[in-house]
């Protein structure tokens, strides 16, 4: 992501997929979408905004997808107003979202307040390449192995996490995927049986229902996953994913 304004009278020109956009001093802002030659949707915008009231920093934009909902966020600063006021300031902002799934988004700029849509195609959903570790980076030494199974068909995972009073425990699932999601019937193995070899013995072993697993994915390295556990303790919640491995020989569409 970058972020750059420029006061100046002069014309703005901006690479985008090949082709130079150009915005006159005293044109109206656009935000403009597209994808670049590897398939990451790329927001840019560009235009005339007033240099005082609220106003967007030097600092990059943020950004959150929610299914096919884009929020940008441009951090603001309040400037103070002359009279009579100066004249608009050229501004420039791109944001690269990433290769996204298929379908229709809209992105949601905040400062200036602008839409669009852009439809994305040829990145269909959940594929071999989804396997690996994934793990949340805000909770790290804990998260799943995932695998994808029937040809992209299903998923099976393993949530190596910690059990409500302390101590591991792990929590294996398996289910359909569905274009970018996956929903996994859960499991826990328990049983006196459950002992570090020799002493395991499968005759003691139980694998007991635990719940459900929702896996959404927004790209091949970004995702989350939804539980909901019929156990005592672990409740229900949400949360975000990244890729820590990829086996070797995959790689992301």
């Amino acid at each position: 992501m970058n972020l750059y304004r420029v006061i100046a009278a002069a014309i703005l020109s901006i690479p985008a997929a090949g082709v130079a956009h150009v915005v006159i001093p005293g044109s109206s802002v656009a935000l403009l979408l597209h994808q670049n030659s590897s398939g990451q949707l790329i927001a840019t915008v560009q235009g005339q905004i007033p240099p005082c009231g609220l106003v967007p920093t030097h600092a990059d934009p943020t950004f959150t997808i929610a299914d096919k909902v884009i929020t940008v966020t441009q951090p603001l600063i309040a400037a103070d107003c002359t009279n009579p006021p100066p004249p608009d300031e050229n501004y420039i902002a791109t944001v690269n979202f990433g290769r996204l799934f298929d379908g229709t988004y809209t992105v949601n700029w905040n400062i200036p307040s602008l839409s669009e849509q852009y439809t994305i195609s040829g990145n269909p959903g959940i594929s071999a390449a989804f396997s690996g570790n994934w793990f949340d980076p805000n909770q790290s030494g804990q998260g799943f192995e995932i695998e994808i199974l029937g040809n992209g068909t299903a998923m099976s995972a393993l949530w190596f996490t910690f059990a409500p009073g302390g101590g591991e425990t792990w929590i294996g699932a398996s289910g359909p995927i569905s274009g970018t999601q996956a929903t996994l019937v859960a499991y826990q193995v328990t049983g006196t049986g459950a002992l570090f070899p020799p002493h395991f013995d499968a005759a003691h072993v139980t694998a007991q229902p635990w719940g459900s697993l929702k896996f959404t994915f927004s790209d091949c390295n970004t995702g989350r996953v939804d539980w909901a556990s019929t156990q005592p303790g672990y409740g229900s919640g949400t949360m975000a994913l990244k890729r820590l491995t990829m086996p070797d020989g995959l790689a992301c569409p």
